[in-house]
């Protein structure tokens, strides 16, 4: 069944915008703790491996945390759906995980906030969730914060990798998409587990041929972690896509790049400069208003 044929009927539920953002906001934190993850494990181990265990672990926590809808997890009514988004979730984390290796968590987070704006052009265009010029116009602003963290041309934004997270920020903003418009007749459940499945056999299949043994105990926690991680983040962003309009969400996900400033300080010593603080201010504030907005 098609896109257009799924919005036409009217059936999404009522919005929730606090929720949403609550939940965004929690999400993108465990989000950005996967990359920490990325980030650590890069150096020793490759890039597929990483994200083999990512999935197989968040697998687990599926298994644990819905025992009693394993049977019907993967009875979906958008099957094609799921699996599109299945593929674009897998590819985002791919990506992420080479860029890791070659530039910070915060140029890749800062690089991939074109998603937003990608998001809710999408929604838009298909979903007929119309945003009016002051939305834009956040969203806008919040854009310009970004590029004055990254200040284009300057250092590791002309990196080759930096075009990594722009492909991200595309799977991501495709991925929102499905999210929202089949979100009204799937269980957060089953989306999650169908993206989690689709990651689990592809990385399987390439498994054999990049494996390396983890060093030590320390570093199987790290891959543990990041499974717990993304089952939690992926989860946190897929209810607040099923209850609340993309265009409220998808801004606040502007967050992450706060969280991603503090983990950098916290584990990788990466002490923010003026602009990068400047530019969080401008992101985080169009956030705020764009809840605002809505809410009024």
């Amino acid at each position: 069944m098609s896109v257009s044929r799924l919005t036409s009927r009217g059936l999404r539920p009522e919005d929730a915008p606090v929720r949403g953002v609550i939940l965004t906001v929690i999400g993108v934190l465990m989000l950005v703790g996967i990359s920490a993850c990325f980030k650590y494990l890069a150096t020793k181990y490759p890039p597929l491996e990483i994200v083999w265990a990512r999935y197989f672990f968040s697998f687990v926590v599926v298994l644990f945390l819905f025992p009693r809808r394993v049977p019907r997890l993967f009875s979906s009514n958008h099957p094609k759906l799921q699996l599109v988004r299945g593929l674009t979730a897998v590819s985002a984390t791919v990506l992420a995980t080479y860029a890791l290796r070659h530039i910070s968590i915060a140029e890749v987070v800062a690089i991939t906030f074109v998603a937003p704006m990608l998001t809710i052009a999408l929604v838009s265009s298909v979903l007929g969730e119309r945003a009016g010029p002051r939305v834009w116009g956040a969203v806008v602003v919040g854009f310009v914060g970004v590029l004055i963290i990254v200040r284009p041309g300057v250092g590791g934004i002309v990196h080759w990798a930096a075009m990594l997270p722009l492909l991200m920020a595309l799977c991501f903003a495709v991925g929102q998409l499905i999210i929202r418009s089949i979100s009204y007749l799937e269980h957060p459940a089953t989306s999650l587990a169908y993206q989690i499945i689709v990651g689990l056999v592809s990385m399987t299949v390439a498994l054999p041929f990049v494996w390396v043994m983890p060093a030590s105990a320390f570093d199987v926690g790290i891959f543990v972690l990041s499974g717990l991680l993304g089952a939690g983040g992926h989860y946190c962003m897929i209810r607040a896509f099923e209850r609340t309009a993309a265009r409220v969400v998808a801004p606040f996900t502007y967050v992450e790049l706060i969280w991603a400033m503090v983990i950098g300080f916290a584990v990788f010593g990466d002490i923010p400069d003026p602009l990068m603080v400047l530019g969080a201010a401008i992101v985080a504030g169009s956030g705020l208003y764009i809840l605002y907005r809505e809410r009024a």
